[in-house]
């Protein structure tokens, strides 16, 4: 288990680095003063159906990369004694690749929010964007699987 745990130490200091990141982009946000001009209403729509379009695409990942791992320990064949198999080993690295993309991509609909700041927008537009990935790297924070 000692390779799940550098596994989960390495994913919690990315998890750390993504949120520190999202407050960065919220004072950025609000520091850096841009010429306000009027943006197109599409843009935000636009911004709306691609940050919905990544949650789902980042629950689909975890559902296919994550979960399997997470079952494999929860039925009690990987255990903390023994060392990992070849097949639990492919298994752990492919939790791990699940749970990076899910942090990056919630990290993504933060950018959003930046984004659409920077093209003229109010806070009170990018604040959900902001939410919504602090929410989503708050409940898919990484655990110790089982």
């Amino acid at each position: 288990m000692d390779q799940v745990d550098g596994a989960l130490g390495r994913l919690k200091m990315l998890w750390v680095a993504m949120l520190v990141s999202i407050v960065l982009y919220v004072i950025v946000g609000e520091i850096i003063e841009l010429e306000s001009f009027a943006q197109p209403r599409w843009l935000l729509w636009v911004l709306v159906a691609l940050a919905i379009h990544i949650c789902y695409v980042a629950k689909v990942m975890r559902a296919r990369m994550v979960r399997p791992f997470e079952e494999e320990v929860r039925s009690g064949q990987v255990s903390s004694a023994a060392a990992l198999t070849s097949e639990q080993v492919a298994l752990l690295e492919r939790w791990q690749g699940g749970q990076t993309i899910s942090i990056c991509l919630s990290e993504a609909v933060a950018l959003f929010g930046l984004a659409l700041r920077f093209l003229g927008g109010t806070r009170w537009e990018a604040a959900p964007f902001y939410a919504v990935a602090m929410l989503l790297l708050v409940v898919w924070m990484p655990r110790r699987p089982g």
